[in-house]
């Protein structure tokens, strides 16, 4: 069951501008699964990366940010 937040709209609103969207808030109000139903919707135009994760931690940490715009 998907549950529609109440941030989701502003959220959409600041895709897709040329600027980096960060979301923050405390440990399980469920940030990951609104990221990843947003990345389902625009399929294509967005990927999900998690830097928690060693590999992609590294592959990024020496990245040119500028790379990751389109």
């Amino acid at each position: 069951m998907i549950i529609q937040r109440s941030i989701q709209k502003n959220l959409e609103a600041s895709l897709f501008k040329g600027k980096v969207v960060i979301l923050y808030g405390a440990r399980q109000v469920d940030k990951t699964t609104l990221v990843k139903e947003l990345v389902r919707k625009y399929e294509g135009d967005a990927i999900y990366l998690n830097c928690d994760e060693p590999d992609i931690s590294n592959a990024l940490k020496n990245y040119p940010v500028m790379n990751l715009m389109p």
